[in-house]
């Protein structure tokens, strides 16, 4: 064996003497229970069947026994029939279950339906936060209005200060983002946007010119048959302060008078033409 790989295994195995043999990375101590949540469409209409189906991984390293639901909500759904629950979730191995709803007409007034349900069995889940499976979808079939004020946040009451005209309102729904409605703010600050689809909406304003949003718009509910109102403060922009060029500097009043050096130089340049004209005469007559 070579010196340098004697060293190696040497410091290898003083190493393992100190700190000990390196441990496996640490897995979860328990179960753990992962869950999800899928409807069987995308969109509703009153009175459809709904099918939620829970899948149900357990990513511990223990069995989960006796599992059954533990809290939860759902949303403009009429429950029909749960399924049978005290099952157990092994390590690895997925479990599906199916609720059984219809749309209510809470759902139609809303716009959307939702389900929020969590599980759990016997055993502590060692990561509970992931124990609940959460799904949502439009329905569709009813409208209602979105309307209110865009006004000048400088005024203490959003009902009684000063109108911005010209501010442009938009809608989008937040589970269909090809869903949307627009308006524009009057002279008086107000808008209003009819025949909207029910529904949780995301609200964009683009001020005009001159002005900003005093804080985002949050997001909007549009029930059936139901007016909205919003009111959205803006205030103005700082008007930019600019200074006025430097002049340029001027020749002093008093000084050297340009004019006079001129015509002294033309002068002199005159009389040297004189002299050489006289010089040459001179010589021609030599």
């Amino acid at each position: 064996m070579r010196l340098g790989t004697r060293f190696a295994v040497g410091a290898a195995v003083a190493a393992a003497a100190v700190f000990g043999a390196a441990s496996p990375a640490m897995a979860t101590t328990g179960p753990d229970l992962h869950v999800t949540a899928a409807l069987d469409q995308t969109t509703y209409h009153l009175g459809d069947p709904v099918s939620v189906t829970f899948t149900l991984v357990n990513n511990g390293d223990a069995t989960l026994h006796n599992v059954q639901p533990a809290g939860g909500e759902s949303t403009g759904l009429d429950f029909v029939s749960p399924p049978a629950f005290g099952f157990d979730v092994d390590p690895g191995t997925p479990v599906s279950i199916t609720y059984t709803y219809t749309v209510a007409d809470t759902g139609v007034n809303l716009g959307f339906i939702a389900v929020d349900t969590g599980f759990g069995g016997n055993e502590p889940d060692a990561n509970p936060a992931d124990g609940t499976g959460v799904a949502k979808a439009r329905v569709l079939g009813a409208t209602g209005v979105s309307e209110g004020r865009v006004y000048d946040a400088a005024g203490s009451d959003p009902t009684t200060a000063p109108g911005v005209a010209g501010a442009t309102i938009k809608l989008t729904n937040t589970l269909d983002a090809t869903v949307t409605a627009t308006g524009t703010s009057d002279a008086a600050g107000a808008f209003h946007i009819a025949d909207v689809p029910t529904g949780v909406y995301k609200v964009e304003v683009t001020p005009p010119s001159g002005w900003e949003l005093t804080a985002p718009a949050g997001p909007a509910q549009v029930v059936r048959d139901d007016k909205l109102e919003q009111f959205i403060g803006l205030k103005r922009l700082p008007v930019p302060t600019t200074t006025s060029a430097a002049a340029a500097p001027q020749l002093p009043a008093t000084g050297t008078p340009v004019g006079l050096i001129a015509g002294v130089g033309g002068g002199v340049v005159a009389l040297g033409f004189v002299l050489l004209a006289l010089a040459r005469h001179r010589r021609a007559n030599s």
